[in-house]
């Protein structure tokens, strides 16, 4: 693995924060209180008319202020503990994917709305960095999983000139030139290359960038139904991830303990390792949900789709 980052922390309000300002709130209303009970009621010097003494109270730790990124050690990062729970990789994980990092005038790509219900889920965001402008007409952009949906890469073709990559060895469909710019290929993402248990055809992102004979991906889509997870090991531990400017991908907890930790390392590693960060997520609205607690009052969903950007 090549390159060089800066490790990030990604602040938030914490418990300690929460419990700081309950604290001090109830110091300011019980000495408030106290004030009322042995002075009684206090005289304004103007008009004589009893009043309530101003009680002057902190404000509560902003949630929706902008993050900040900070660097610090990567031994501060967030790891997960020895005996890490089931709920505790689920939280860890989420702190992940929900948090935008990055603020970035994104433009919708292909059919459909970001997460939205009753519409088709065939749209992603696409971040329009230097980078991918300065190399319009030239930029090349792979699309992993299609399920005969091409709006995506047909619009980012027309959008922005790129040279555009679908792979889906689940459509039936021999690999073949769909227009000038969009070509379709009869190979999935996976961890090896060669015939995977279900008889596809698939290969790893470092085989695929020799076989098209690309050094450089300035937009990398995939939404593979579960494939991510080695797809993601593989990229990380041969560095390929160092060749993509933009990630954007589905993810599918595991919702078991082992396998959700699992989840949350990879994630942690992309964003942490190779200084990607987040400019846009959403829960699937068709995702399967966990209950956090027996009423149900709280739950998790099983779906994310994440977008990515190393900037």
């Amino acid at each position: 693995m090549s390159g060089r980052y800066q490790p990030v922390q990604l602040p938030h309000v914490t418990k300690a924060d929460v419990v700081s300002y309950a604290g001090t709130f109830l110091s300011a209303f019980l000495g408030a209180s106290l004030a009322i009970l042995v002075f009684g009621y206090t005289m304004t010097p103007s008009g004589g008319k009893d009043v309530l003494p101003t009680i002057s109270l902190p404000s509560p730790p902003s949630l929706e202020s902008p993050l900040l990124i900070t660097n610090t050690n990567v031994e501060t990062w967030d790891h997960a503990t020895k005996n890490e729970s089931t709920s505790e990789s689920l939280i860890r994980l989420l702190n992940y994917v929900t948090r935008r990092t990055h603020l970035c005038d994104s433009v919708l790509i292909g059919n459909g709305g970001f997460g939205e219900a009753d519409r088709p889920d065939g749209a992603w965001p696409v971040c329009p960095i230097e980078s991918l402008l300065q190399r319009r007409n030239n930029c090349v952009v792979y699309s992993f999983g299609i399920n005969n949906d091409f709006s995506f890469d047909d619009e980012i073709a027309r959008k922005y000139g790129c040279q555009v990559h679908s792979f889906d060895p689940t459509m039936n469909k021999a690999s073949h030139k769909r227009s000038d710019k969009v070509s379709f290929w009869d190979i999935g993402l996976g961890s090896t290359i060669g015939r995977n248990p279900s008889g596809w055809n698939v290969s790893t992102v470092s085989g695929i960038m020799n076989m098209l004979k690309h050094d450089r991906v300035d937009v990398f889509k995939m939404d593979i139904e579960g494939s991510e997870w080695p797809s993601l090991l593989q990229m990380i531990e041969s560095g390929a991830l160092w060749k993509i400017d933009q990630l954007s991908l589905e993810i599918h907890s595991d919702f078991s303990g082992k396998g959700t930790s699992y989840e949350a390392n990879l994630i942690r590693d992309v964003i942490h390792n190779f200084n990607f960060k987040i400019f846009a997520w959403h829960v699937n609205p068709y995702s399967n949900k966990l209950n956090f607690t027996d009423s149900g009052l709280l739950q998790f969903t099983q779906f994310y789709e994440i977008s990515m950007v190393r900037v």
